[in-house]
């Protein structure tokens, strides 16, 4: 007799479907979720210190996590969660987790080489002591720690890393932040946290530090003018201040004393003469003023038009990450530039004139492989005249004017600030992307 006869054939039925059900994945055959004890496992089968890797770290005492939910047939579930979370967590890192080609050192203020650095930033106020310990940097490949120290900014908000020496060119390195990281009431993270980069062999710039100029989209000293229709209006997508100039210093807006005016503030209206704008513009002359003091690594554009400029020999018009200078000006007349990040999201751009900027009619300034606007930075000795149905890149820092389009307007994804007055003729001034 056949042994499968001595089963009912629904039982048979029932068994086939199980096998089925767990040979094509369909239930839990994937990232495990919380084992009950308070430990999230998050992405198991990852190689340590891959990029995209979120290190196995405690979730709070109490608050178990949930299985992990199965995927489509073939295929493996995706992994579990921790359950409820009200402790920290880290929100942003830089290197930005995946990054290729990362400088290895950096020139920053006082125009000092220095090694690279490695942060976390963190969704509350940490507790130092804590995060010292806990956060590590390491080679991927042979997990060779990484010898430095770790700071926090005054918020206690943001650990960073400082290696003895310059990182090594060429290399993958992990780093890390655990668990043992809490806030000064004693909550530890959610969950650990680890990202990865790869360096390459350059040496790269730190970014303008703005201060508290960086709240503010317009920032200037004696005027502010708009020339704009209710058809074609201009839009400046932030915040404007203005000192010492009063508010009667800011024309052609619907914010503006004077009624009838057609340009839009979309938010925090104009403030002027107040503590904080005065803060601001300290703040911004003092970011001027380290600009203008980098020239280490600087490559010297003279006066060939930016988008004919050959960088090392490469195609005309292509910027790798670095420091751009000119003693007298700067110019995009010819043609369109691109600011190449080379897989490197934090990447930084400065380009410092002595005199002024010119950009034509009809001109871009094109971000490609991770660049971003925000990290761009144009230092002028003094003006900036920018033309027609331009499409420009990055935060102006002019030692005297700024005028943005001359008819139909131009569109700057930049913070725009200025020392004496600035004209806006129907155009659009966006925030940067973070």
């Amino acid at each position: 007799m056949n042994n499968y006869a001595r089963y009912p054939k629904s039982l048979l039925w029932f068994m086939a479907l199980l096998l089925t059900f767990i040979l094509t994945g369909c239930g839990g055959g994937g990232g495990s979720g919380s084992n009950g004890s308070g430990v999230q496992v998050i992405n198991q089968d990852s190689a340590p210190g891959a990029p995209g890797t979120i290190l196995p770290g405690t979730v709070p005492s109490g608050t178990a996590g949930t299985g992990g939910t199965g995927g489509p047939s073939g295929t493996g579930g995706t992994g579990g969660t921790s359950g409820a979370a009200s402790g920290p967590s880290v929100i942003s890192s830089n290197p930005t987790n995946g990054a290729t080609n990362v400088a290895v050192s950096i020139v920053g203020p006082g125009n000092v080489l220095s090694p690279r650095t490695v942060s976390a930033t963190f969704s509350q106020a940490m507790n130092p002591a804590t995060v010292f310990s806990a956060f590590t940097v390491k080679e991927t490949i042979s997990g060779i720690g990484v010898a430095g120290s770790v700071s926090m900014n005054a918020a206690n908000t943001i650990a960073t890393f400082t290696p003895s020496a310059v990182l090594a060119s060429n290399r993958q390195f992990t780093a890390i932040v655990t668990t043992a990281a809490t806030n000064p009431a004693g909550t530890a993270l959610v969950s650990g946290y680890g990202w990865a980069f790869t360096t390459g062999a350059q040496s790269g710039q730190a970014l303008i530090n703005l201060g508290t100029a960086a709240s503010f989209l317009v920032l200037g000293g004696n005027s502010i003018d708009n020339v704009s229709t209710a058809s074609n209006p201009t839009r400046v997508n932030g915040q404007l201040g203005i000192n010492p100039g009063t508010a009667a210093a800011v024309t052609g807006f619907t914010d503006s004393p004077p009624p009838g005016g057609t340009g839009i503030i979309s938010t925090g209206g104009i403030q002027f003469g107040t503590a904080v704008v005065s803060q601001a513009k300290t703040d911004f002359n003092a970011a001027l003023s380290e600009a203008n003091t980098r020239t280490l690594n600087q490559v010297a554009v003279g006066s060939s038009d930016l988008s004919s400029f050959m960088v090392s020999g490469g195609s005309p018009g292509i910027y790798p990450p670095g420091l751009y200078t000119s003693v007298s000006s700067l110019g995009l007349i010819a043609g369109n530039m691109t600011l190449d990040a080379k897989g490197d999201p934090d990447a930084v751009w400065v380009f410092k004139a002595g005199s002024s900027l010119t950009v034509g009619d009809i001109r871009k300034i094109v971000l490609i492989n991770g660049a971003k606007a925000g990290n761009v930075f144009w230092s002028l000795g003094s003006s900036s005249s920018i033309g027609d149905g331009v499409s420009f890149k990055g935060n102006i820092l002019a030692h005297s004017s700024i005028d943005i389009g001359t008819t139909n307007g131009s569109t700057v994804d930049g913070r725009v600030l200025f020392v004496t007055k600035l004209r806006l003729f129907s155009s659009t001034v966006n925030a940067p992307a973070p």
